[in-house]
């Protein structure tokens, strides 16, 4: 049994997480109880079905059996959590990989030194959220993003609405214009204004944009009216339609989308091209002065390279 005591990052980032472990629990035919995502379980129908989180679901789609046991609960993993090893290595029971110590390299799933680890401990603390083995996610893919279902209310909105749009347009490109903390993050290399991003929107894709419809997704509301005319001048140059929802709702709609643009570093908008599989193309500051247009890859996979 392997017991999952991460919880670092936004959603993203911990899907991306979450893709790896779950994969690696195929491979070695594991089951994973993941007290890092008890915080946001009811954003997927699968993880609130018991207590903690559990997968992979068994070879008729089904959530595992929850064990009972003393470690299988909220108030032990807390604890575990809490008194963990802040260094990355084996630690007893531990995988460890934490921040800025050590190199996650050495951490990764898909190697013979977690292999004979496993193998040594029936009890798996895995603490950490970049544990690597891309060809392994590759591989699961669809079982991955069968257990990260959107709600069927989410997503059956989005399909109606999209379905709707593509009678008039040829294309509905889904644009996650992330803000709020990349004003900071990473001395703001990543932040982009809303005419920034509809600026490498116009000049590097090479489309017909009388026939496409931009949703743009974003934590912003542009509450100021100063600032929604701002925002709909930079866009007049295409057909155009924001969404401010929640983040399970942006999510589901990034899915629905026939191509997904979003910052370079972002993992949200990742995610939803991995899930959906769809076209992604990262930008960032460097698209602004770049003489190449935006080149899509399919279906990224998360922490592949």
């Amino acid at each position: 049994m392997w017991y999952n005591i991460n919880r670092t990052g936004r959603l993203g980032n911990r899907l991306f997480s979450r893709a790896h472990v779950y994969a690696a629990a195929l491979e070695f035919g594991e089951t994973v109880i993941d007290w890092g995502l008890s915080d946001i379980k009811n954003y997927f129908p699968n993880l609130e079905k018991t207590k903690l989180p559990i997968y992979p679901l068994n070879k008729n789609g089904e959530i595992p059996d929850y064990p009972k046991n003393y470690l299988a609960n909220e108030i032990s993993l807390n604890i575990l959590n809490k008194i963990r090893p802040r260094n990355t290595g084996i630690f007893f029971n531990f995988w460890n990989q934490h921040y800025g110590k050590g190199s996650p390299e050495d951490m990764r799933t898909d190697t013979t030194k977690f292999r004979e680890f496993v193998k040594k401990n029936n009890i798996v603390f895995l603490n950490g959220y970049k544990f690597r083995c891309p060809i392994w996610v590759k591989k699961h893919r669809i079982e991955i993003c069968k257990y990260f279902t959107i709600p069927s209310s989410y997503s059956y909105k989005w399909e109606q609405l999209k379905n709707n749009w593509k009678e008039n347009y040829n294309e509905v490109i889904g644009l996650h214009m992330r803000r709020g903390d990349f004003i900071t993050a990473m001395r703001g290399d990543f932040y982009l204004s809303p005419s920034e991003y509809a600026s490498i929107l116009r000049n590097k894709l090479n489309i017909d944009y009388k026939n496409v419809l931009i949703i743009i997704f974003s934590e912003d509301t542009f509450k100021e009216q100063s600032h929604w005319e701002e925002f709909k001048t930079a866009f007049s140059f295409t057909n155009f339609f924001l969404n401010n929802g929640s983040m399970i709702d942006d999510l589901s709609g990034l899915i629905s989308c026939d191509r997904i643009i979003g910052p370079e570093t972002s993992t949200f908008s990742r995610w939803a091209a991995f899930s959906g599989n769809k076209p992604w193309c990262g930008i960032s500051r460097d698209s602004l002065n770049s003489k190449k247009k935006l080149r899509f890859i399919n279906c990224p996979i998360p922490w592949d390279y």
